[in-house]
């Protein structure tokens, strides 16, 4: 018949004990690298909030658009305000990427959410980035200007009920030749 032994030999007792803090180490490890993670996050975040909310050519080109003093026309290129407004929508474009790689979660989005959306339902805007696309496929680029924001800004309109400003662009666009196609069809020779 098999005989069990419980006795504990000195080497094993030590072993037992080492791995004990060897675990220790790797919790403790562990819980150091996520305490690293989250405050390099929260020092990149505030990089991003900082340079939303106090750079001097991001917010004038917020305020610029928020109070309706940018208006879009032919001596809008070339000028200081095209640059200040192209550093906004690129780095609007930026952060939405981020939040696109989940890199930033929603409750980080709703910092940015506010102005996105005004800078997006802006008409100025919409017409500026309607000369952009038309820009780009005109020099062969098949992407859209700044396709991260126009995605989220797309993506949160229609989430809040709205139907997107691109898609309601297009729709108007449809509709007018639909009613030119049928004003041709009711005239007679």
């Amino acid at each position: 018949m098999l005989n069990f032994t419980t006795a504990i030999s000195i080497s094993q007792l030590i072993s037992a004990c080492l791995l004990l803090v060897a675990v220790g180490g790797i919790m403790l490890t562990y819980r150091q690298m996520r305490n690293n993670y989250k405050m390099q996050k929260a020092t990149f975040f505030k990089e991003l909030y900082s340079t939303m909310f106090a750079d001097s050519q991001v917010r004038s080109a917020l305020y610029m658009i928020e109070y309706n003093r940018f208006v879009y026309s032919e001596q809008f290129h070339g000028s200081t305000d095209e640059n200040i407004v192209d550093r906004l929508l690129s780095f609007a474009d930026l952060v939405c990427d981020l939040y696109a790689q989940n890199v930033l979660t929603d409750h980080e989005m709703d910092f940015f959410k506010y102005e996105f959306y005004r800078v997006y339902k802006n008409p100025n805007v919409q017409r500026y980035l309607d000369f952009l696309k038309e820009r780009y496929t005109d020099t062969g680029h098949a992407i859209e200007p700044f396709p991260a924001f126009v995605a989220y800004c797309e993506t949160e309109l229609r989430r809040r009920g709205q139907s997107g400003i691109r898609l309601m662009g297009a729709l108007r666009n449809l509709s007018f030749d639909l009613k030119a196609v049928a004003a041709l069809g009711r005239r007679r020779p």
